[in-house]
């Protein structure tokens, strides 16, 4: 049983498929077929999906320290 929760968060931190599946101790051929299965789509088309959260998440963290970097000059 995969859990898909922790392969959505792994994505949006950006970890590549291998290691993904190494930390749900499968092999990434498993890995593949699994969203092929569930959701319809290609690992790919699945990692681009959930990794967009990670860069939005990313790029507001970016301009809230630049924000205090520019206040403290």
């Amino acid at each position: 049983m995969i859990d898909w929760d922790t392969v959505e968060k792994l994505c949006a931190l950006h970890c590549t498929g291998e290691e993904i599946a190494g930390v749900l101790k499968i092999d990434y051929d498993t890995l593949q077929r699994a969203v092929k299965r569930e959701f319809e789509m290609t690992f790919a088309e699945y990692f681009k999906k959930h990794a967009a959260k990670g860069k939005m998440s990313l790029r507001r963290k970016q301009f809230e320290i630049a924000k205090v970097e520019m206040f403290q000059c």
